[in-house]
């Protein structure tokens, strides 16, 4: 029955370690992903980066369009060379990148939480088998004590068995000096 309980414990103990072994491919499947994402992030950042500088290209040409505020024919084909140049791509492109970077947001929100839970899920599987373990060490202590205590009590159980056998032979030895000397008495009397 005790043995039977140890191999309940043991098996729930591999369970234990494959969940931990599930969780942990689980967790760097999802470190990677982690990483995959801030590398996108590390891409918006640099597009940020090049559209400020398009920024500041807008500006100086806008600036160099002031200079033909007294030439309407000029004015007119700068801001013409400025739109078609800055505004007509800008349009489109702004509505896709919202939609992309909202994504992005929800895909980091949703990861960040799998992670937590993740790591919620890991700490109380750690938890448990630390608490299979204990109860374990506990039952194999209890095991090994019972364990000495029979060794203890069969070495008893030998000795005085060996006691018994050692005083048997004593009485058989004794109980055959007897008959003879009574059978010596015997043949003194009636002689």
């Amino acid at each position: 029955d005790e043995m039977f309980r140890v191999f309940q414990l043991q098996e729930e103990l591999v369970q234990i370690d494959k969940g931990n072994t599930q969780l942990k491919l689980s967790v760097s499947e999802l470190r990677l992903k982690l990483r995959t994402r801030d590398k996108e992030m590390h891409k918006e950042a640099q597009k940020l980066k090049d559209l400020e500088t398009h920024l500041q290209r807008l500006k100086a040409d806008l600036h160099n369009c002031v200079g033909f505020i007294q030439e309407p024919k000029k004015l007119r084909d700068s801001m013409q060379m400025i739109y078609a140049r800055y505004v007509a791509d800008g349009v489109e492109q702004s509505g896709v990148e919202e939609e992309i970077q909202r994504a992005f947001c929800r895909q980091r929100d949703h990861l960040e939480k799998t992670v937590n839970g993740l790591k919620t899920r890991l700490a109380k599987s750690a938890e448990q088998h630390e608490q299979v373990y204990v109860k374990i060490m506990k039952e194999n202590v209890g095991l090994i004590t019972e364990i000495n205590e029979l060794r203890k009590e069969l070495l008893l159980q030998r000795t005085q068995v060996k006691d018994y056998k050692s005083q048997l032979s004593v009485l058989k030895k004794s109980k055959r000096a007897r008959p003879n000397s009574e059978e010596g008495t015997k043949k003194v009397v009636s002689a």
